[in-house]
């Protein structure tokens, strides 16, 4: 019999249920730009920890139609992607030529 471990590493039930957030980079360019939360398309944002793409778009109010290419820590990552603390999350359009 396989004895199963918590995934926080706490053993007992007095351990919080959300681990303490993580903060990452964000920089969007272009028309990505207006889901900043300020006037910069370079900020920090908080989010829980073990959270992937998909949430930091969610949270920024990006929907899963919007084109993009995404970068953490120059390099190219899908949205199921985990980000870790201080990470940095570089969006923008993709860019076509001819």
């Amino acid at each position: 019999m396989t004895e199963s471990r918590p995934k926080s590493g706490c053993g007992n039930s007095d351990c919080a249920a959300d681990p303490d957030p993580l903060t990452v980079r964000v920089r969007l360019y272009n028309h990505l730009r207006r889901y900043a939360p300020g006037s910069t398309g370079d900020f920090s944002i908080s989010l829980d920890a073990g959270s992937d793409i998909r949430a930091l778009l969610a949270r920024l109010g990006i929907s899963a139609d919007i084109p993009r290419v995404i970068l953490v820590n120059g390099r190219r990552k899908d949205e199921q992607a985990l980000l870790a603390e201080g990470d940095t999350v570089v969006m923008f359009d993709p860019v076509s030529g001819g």
